[in-house]
């Protein structure tokens, strides 16, 4: 089902044209409930907001910080948009909470059932209060370098390099694995 959905909803994608729109890269992760079917509900509302909407490898990865919790899922997204960051930033914020994410409990890198974070947009550096790009720490953190360089090996990110030269130092810490694909076969998150 989700299979046939996402090719229709494909061809609406590719038939808006991106010329002239932004490179936007997101970070998802998440490890309470079916994070896999979280994603997926992200790549749907995000083919049906934006275009050329990709997305990385899913990897299988190691809390940072936070208190005691199991590993998270983790993959990098790749759209084309329009719209200004703060506008991004939101509807990331909206993602999260539609698929049952909840901030007021105050603890810092705990569990949740998705993280749908604003990484890159374009070649833009911006620091404000609500929203700083590129995304502090992103490259200290395997669960994001990793996803990225599936999607975008040569992307220069602005302050820090090259992504395949990030991604491809030590983690110390950090575990990563890559899915196989028979563990993600009950929910299609191809292009």
């Amino acid at each position: 089902m989700c299979t046939g959905l996402f090719k229709t909803i494909d061809s609406l994608a590719e038939s808006r044209s991106s010329h002239g729109a932004t490179r936007v890269f997101l970070g998802l992760g998440g490890n309470v409930g079916d994070v896999r079917l979280a994603f997926a509900a992200v790549v749907h509302q995000a083919r049906l907001d934006f275009a050329a909407v990709r997305l990385s490898p899913i990897f299988s990865t190691s809390p940072v910080g936070g208190p005691p919790q199991p590993a998270f899922l983790n993959a990098a997204m790749e759209l084309r948009t329009y719209w200004p960051p703060v506008r991004v930033l939101a509807w990331c914020q909206r993602q999260e909470r539609r698929l049952g994410r909840d901030r007021s409990s105050g603890v810092r890198n705990g569990p949740r059932p998705i993280d749908v974070d604003l990484l890159l947009y374009g070649e833009l550096t911006m620091e404000r209060p609500e929203l700083e790009i590129p995304h502090p720490r992103m490259g200290d953190r395997a669960f994001v370098m990793l996803p990225l360089r599936a999607l975008a090996p040569d992307l220069v990110i602005p302050r820090l390099g090259r992504v395949r030269d990030l991604a491809g130092r030590p983690f110390p810490g950090q575990q990563v694995r890559l899915l196989a694909a028979q563990e993600l076969a009950h929910v299609s998150l191809e292009d």
